[in-house]
């Protein structure tokens, strides 16, 4: 066991299998610290309505909501959860959903969820 947590601790290390190459919004970023900030600010400027559409497909293996929380109950929820994850984890979590473009704030023109409209 010990060679095997080992194994993953190189490759985690290693910048050649950096997950922050997927995201192209890390294209000009100098190291992976960079491009988590860059795609942690852009998670930010998000709607709360497309962050919690985000963190509800990032974290679905791992958490959800119950139907009977709000929207807001289940993105402060979320944040939570994600506060906990180091920024190794944050970092691989937030290039896959990028590399997808999950990271680009949608085309509505409004936030639902700051009028307090429930769908």
């Amino acid at each position: 066991f010990d060679m095997l947590y080992i194994s993953q601790v190189e490759v985690e290390d290693s910048p050649t299998e950096s997950s922050a190459s997927q995201c192209p919004l890390c294209d000009n970023a100098s190291d992976d610290t960079e491009c988590l900030d860059i795609m942690e600010t852009n998670v930010a400027l998000l709607s709360n309505d497309d962050r919690l559409s985000l963190l509800k497909v990032m974290l679905s293996e791992s958490f959800t909501c119950s139907a009977t929380l709000s929207d807001s109950q289940c993105l402060r929820f979320f944040d939570k959860q994600v506060a906990t994850y180091t920024s190794t984890e944050r970092l691989d979590m937030l290039a896959s959903a990028c590399s997808q473009g999950q990271l680009e704030p949608s085309t509505r023109p409004d936030d639902e969820m700051a009028q307090s409209v429930e769908a």
